[in-house]
């Protein structure tokens, strides 16, 4: 079975940073009295309005000097912070590995985001040597964490045996888990298990529900696999119209091959037929647009 990677841990894990950075407070002039005081969370909050100009004229420089204290009295959520900010190059230069010792003191008290990060820099080589068992090894805590992405990535690892030995069965367990949470490549991960009876009894009925659960997130991938799921019959009756509407929405985001299923289907189908399923293709792309 031929899994295909979805290694987003380093993109989640800067969204989740984004939200640290992007703390402010209500008060101010309340906030920098307590920050001055020592107070993390103040000081948090006041980098956090300093870094966005949320109440405040922006100033990247005053924000780091926040989280930099914050930092040093061990908040991972100031560490996570300043890694991303040493990562972006703002209000300082870029400087990777400055970046990894914050994330890396993140990850040591717990921080699931931080956790991530690290996974994707060294299952990447990002700023440092590529090392897969050390991603497996801040994967697995991510993941037990409960990041979905994560999760969906050690799923990966153990099934093609990268940074781990081959573990199909805890590779199921692990795209199972990140599935359940609506991490969209896990449902399509989940749904060629049962498609393909993958440490699972072969069942086309659900491969198509799992299908159908990441297609309806906009994933383009899961469009092109439901085009060839609805013109063979596997799941549910042979319906081309179907076929067609999916190969479409898979070609719009331009998945290889989707735009030639697509007119090697139209061919086949009657104009009225086409007519209809074209009209709905242009619905769907306005649906999905809007997630």
């Amino acid at each position: 079975m031929n899994l295909s990677p979805r290694f987003v841990g380093i993109v989640c894990a800067g969204l989740v940073a984004g939200s640290v950075l992007a703390a402010g407070p209500r008060d101010l002039q309340a906030t920098r009295s307590e920050a001055a005081k020592g107070d993390v969370a103040a000081q948090l909050a006041l980098a956090g309005a300093l870094m966005f100009g949320d109440g405040v004229a922006r100033d990247e420089t005053a924000a780091l000097h926040w989280y930099r204290l914050a930092a040093d009295q061990g908040s991972p959520d100031a560490q996570m912070a300043l890694g991303m900010i040493y990562v972006g190059g703002e209000g300082v230069a870029k400087d990777e590995k400055e970046a990894i010792r914050w994330f890396r003191l993140a990850g040591e008290q717990g921080l699931v985001e931080a956790q991530a990060m690290l996974a994707g820099i060294y299952a990447t080589g990002q700023g440092v040597p590529q090392d897969e068992k050390e991603a497996v090894k801040w994967l697995r805590l991510a993941a037990a964490g409960g990041d979905a992405a994560s999760q969906n990535n050690l799923g990966w690892m153990c099934a093609n045996g990268h940074g781990t030995a081959k573990a199909p069965k805890e590779a199921a367990k692990w795209y199972r888990l990140a599935a359940d949470q609506g991490f969209a490549a896990a449902q399509l991960t989940v749904g060629q298990m049962y498609s393909a009876g993958f440490t699972v009894a072969k069942d086309d009925v659900a491969a198509l529900r799992w299908y159908r659960l990441a297609a309806d997130q906009g994933l383009p991938e899961a469009h092109m696999v439901l085009g060839q799921v609805y013109e063979k019959g596997l799941g549910a009756p042979r319906d081309l119209l179907a076929s067609y509407i999916e190969y479409s929405l898979a070609a719009t985001d331009g998945v290889e091959g989707a735009a030639r299923e697509r007119d090697r289907l139209a061919a086949k189908l009657p104009a009225a037929d086409l007519q209809a399923a074209q009209a709905k293709t242009t619905q769907s792309i306005a649906r999905l647009g809007g997630k």
